[in-house]
């Protein structure tokens, strides 16, 4: 298969200038440029045999149980997973140190690998919707806690997807169907890149793949096998999950004071969120076939970073200030040497 036929030159995760010339095309923060370069510069005590290399297959961000990895894993393709819940503070994508992991981890990519990322969907589904605020402006109600820390994983994933691009990974995106994660502005960027790079979009039932509860799902990305999914529930599954009784066990519905019908969370709605270790094997199986050929970007060959103008977002929810004065502070401490025509 092709897919197993390209292999990446010992390079290391160092960016090349063509991707650091793709990034800032794209509108990427030159931080992130500045990231790439500390986390190879960090390594270069190490002999050339323990460096970082562009090995891994799948990168499984919030991945829970990991299924997904150890699916890969059962393959023999080396796959790596990340859960604050599941690994500790350092997989925390909200702080300095877990987002640095997260984008080193994403450098790792190979050629047609798959970054996952089931993007905690709390503060964007319907049933929080009295809280987060987003049916009303899509931002949300940044005064609540869950919602700000939901734009932040927002924001840094999607920069993170446009570095899978840039390396030549795919990444695909994973949400409950009534998630408003695909209309944040982030997404919404990531969706119309400026390339030649298909973002495809499909709805689908998890029950379809052994899933416990009738709990509808979409994924979207630059995964060509996304269309494979089937947007129609099985009847039988359907018959079977209303046999069992199941759906009692993730919504409980409940008549308030006032007469009015009140929808929240059942005992085993965060159950709802692992993946069936048959769709797990399905997703392994359909990206192994179809990621002989890695995303295309093209950059225009007279593009000028000092001429590009501004970047469409500013990347403020990306909170990327405590990630620029660590690298300040290691810049003064002679431990890093950002590239000189390159703003810190």
């Amino acid at each position: 298969m092709p897919f197993f036929k390209t292999m990446p030159s010992r390079r290391g995760i160092k960016l090349s200038a063509r991707e650091c010339c793709m990034l800032l095309w794209l509108g990427l923060p030159p931080l992130l440029i500045h990231v790439a370069d500390y986390v190879h510069e960090c390594q270069g005590s190490l002999p050339e045999e323990q460096r970082w290399q562009r090995d891994l297959w799948l990168l499984e961000m919030f991945s829970g149980e990991a299924e997904l990895t150890s699916s890969f894993r059962r393959q023999k393709l080396k796959s790596q997973w990340y859960d604050v819940a599941y690994r500790g503070p350092d997989n925390d994508f909200t702080s300095t140190t877990g987002f640095l992991i997260a984008i080193r981890d994403t450098l790792r990519l190979r050629p047609g690998a798959l970054l996952w990322g089931g993007i905690p969907c709390c503060s964007y589904i319907w049933m929080s919707s009295s809280l987060h605020g987003r049916y009303g402006a899509i931002l949300g109600d940044t005064r609540q806690q869950f919602v700000e820390i939901g734009n932040v994983c927002c924001a840094r994933f999607a920069m993170l997807a446009a570095l899978a691009l840039v390396i030549g990974a795919h990444y695909c995106i994973e949400q409950p169907s009534s998630s408003q994660l695909v209309f944040m502005p982030y997404m919404q960027w990531l969706w119309f890149l400026k390339s030649k790079t298909e973002t495809l979009f499909q709805r689908f039932w998890m029950a379809n793949y052994d899933g416990w509860c009738m709990k509808p799902s979409w994924l979207c990305g630059s995964t060509p096998w996304i269309v494979n999914l089937t947007s129609k529930l099985d009847p039988q599954k359907k018959l079977a999950i209303k046999e069992k009784g199941t759906g009692a066990d993730m919504v409980k519905k409940t008549i308030s004071k006032s007469g009015r019908k009140v929808v929240s969370g059942g005992p085993k709605l965060s159950q709802s969120a692992a993946y069936p270790r048959k769709f797990a094997e399905w997703v392994t199986e359909q990206h192994v076939a179809c990621a002989g050929d890695p995303p295309k970007l093209e950059v225009p060959h007279d593009f000028r970073y000092e001429t590009a103008g501004p970047s469409p977002l500013r990347w403020e929810h990306a909170n990327l200030k405590p990630l620029r004065d660590m690298l300040l502070r290691a810049r003064d401490e002679g431990k890093f040497h950002p590239q000189p025509n390159l703003p810190l």
